[in-house]
């Protein structure tokens, strides 16, 4: 499953940087973004994950 996640984040990339020159954006300010979302996904992942598993945690 790593894989498809780096190829899935490779096209996010891709489509942000089109974005940026298209709408002529701050790429710092949209990086943070992109990376900003990518750390609330994962620890969603984990949460969830846990759950099934049977392990109390936190809502992220």
């Amino acid at each position: 499953m790593g894989v498809y996640r780096k190829i899935c984040d490779k096209v996010e990339d891709g489509i942000v940087k089109v974005l940026i020159k298209v709408q002529k954006k701050d790429a710092t300010e949209a990086e943070n973004k992109v990376i900003a979302y990518r750390t609330r996904r994962d620890a969603r992942k984990k949460v969830r994950w846990a759950r099934l598993r049977g392990k109390k945690t936190t809502q992220v």
